[in-house]
C-alpha cells in the first residue's frame, strides 16, 4: 500500500523567476498543482469516469502561506497529501521545503470533482469508494481558516483584463492560478520590490472563458497585529467579476521584503 503522502522534487530555473530573482507566485501555484496531479496519478484517481463521462478535479479554495519564496537555481521538495473527503469535495495539503529540509511554506486547498459534460458535482464515494478513503491522512491538517465574505459592491474597480489564449487551461477556461497574476499586476513595481506577498488566499466560484472581460475590484482592510515579524497591518481584498458573476475572491497580505530576506 502506498504511503498517504508523497514528496516530489522541484528546482527553480531562470525562467521560473520574477523580477525579484525569486520563483514567481504563478510558478509556485503551478508547482503545487503539478504535485497534486502527480499524487492523484500515482494512486489511480487522477482520471475519474462517472456514468461514462470523464470527470474533472476543479480547485475551489486555496490558502498559501510562505516563509520565503524559493530563490534562483534553488532545489527543494513539495510534500502533498489528502486530509479528508466529503460529498464532492476533498481537502489537500502541501508543505514546501528547501534542500536542507527547512520549511519554505505550506498550503491548504479544497477540490471539487465535477462531471465534464453536466458540470455538476460528482459524489466522491460513489465513484472512488474505499480505496480513495484509504489515502486520507487526517492527522496532518494545514488550517484553511474561515471562508472569505466580501463582495465587489464594497470595493473600487482597479483594473480590467480580457481573457486571452495564454490564460486558458486544457479545459478551456481561465487557469485558476492565472488569477494570482491578475491580482499582483494591480500593484506597482515599487510596492512589490519593497514588500513580499507572504500569504495568499483564493476562492473560486465561477468559470471565466476566452474573450470574457474580468473586472478586478479591491479594497484595503486594517488588521490588528502586534507581532514584530515585519508583516504589514493591511489585508488587500479582491473580487474578480465576470459579468454578473464573481469568478474569484482573493485576499493577500504583505511582509517587508528586507525583513523577509533575513529569513534562512
Amino acid at each position: 500500500m502506498k504511503a498517504k503522502a508523497s514528496t516530489y522534487p522541484f528546482d527553480v530555473e531562470f525562467f521560473d523567476e520574477d523580477f525579484t530573482g525569486n520563483m514567481s507566485w504563478y510558478v509556485l501555484g503551478q508547482r503545487l498543482l503539478r504535485a497534486a496531479a502527480q499524487h492523484a496519478h500515482d494512486r489511480g484517481f487522477e482520471y475519474v469516469v462517472n456514468n461514462g463521462h470523464p470527470c474533472l478535479w476543479v480547485l475551489s479554495r486555496m490558502v498559501v502561506e510562505m516563509n520565503r519564496m524559493p530563490r534562483s537555481l534553488e532545489k527543494g521538495t513539495i510534500t502533498t497529501w489528502i486530509t479528508s473527503g466529503y460529498r464532492s469535495f476533498t481537502d489537500r495539503c502541501f508543505v514546501m521545503k528547501d534542500s536542507l529540509g527547512r520549511e519554505l511554506g505550506r498550503a491548504a486547498t479544497v477540490w471539487a470533482l465535477i462531471d465534464s459534460e453536466s458540470r455538476e458535482p460528482v459524489n466522491l464515494h460513489n465513484v472512488l469508494g474505499a480505496d480513495f478513503e484509504g489515502c486520507f491522512d487526517a492527522d496532518c491538517r494545514v488550517e484553511l481558516g474561515r471562508p472569505m465574505r466580501f463582495t465587489a459592491n464594497q470595493m473600487s474597480l482597479v483594473a480590467e483584463r480580457k481573457v486571452c489564449c495564454s490564460d486558458l487551461d486544457k479545459n478551456g477556461h481561465l487557469n485558476s492560478i492565472r488569477y494570482i497574476d491578475y491580482v499582483l499586476d494591480t500593484f506597482s513595481r515599487k510596492k512589490l520590490e519593497a514588500s513580499f506577498p507572504f500569504r495568499m488566499e483564493l476562492a473560486y466560484s465561477h468559470e471565466s472563458m476566452y474573450g470574457d472581460v474580468v473586472q478586478i475590484f479591491s479594497k484595503e482592510c486594517a488588521v490588528t497585529d502586534t507581532s514584530t515579524d515585519g508583516n504589514e497591518n493591511i489585508i488587500y481584498q479582491f473580487a474578480l467579476k465576470n459579468g454578473e458573476h464573481t469568478a474569484c475572491q482573493c485576499a493577500l497580505r504583505f511582509q517587508n521584503r528586507k525583513k523577509n530576506n533575513q529569513t534562512f
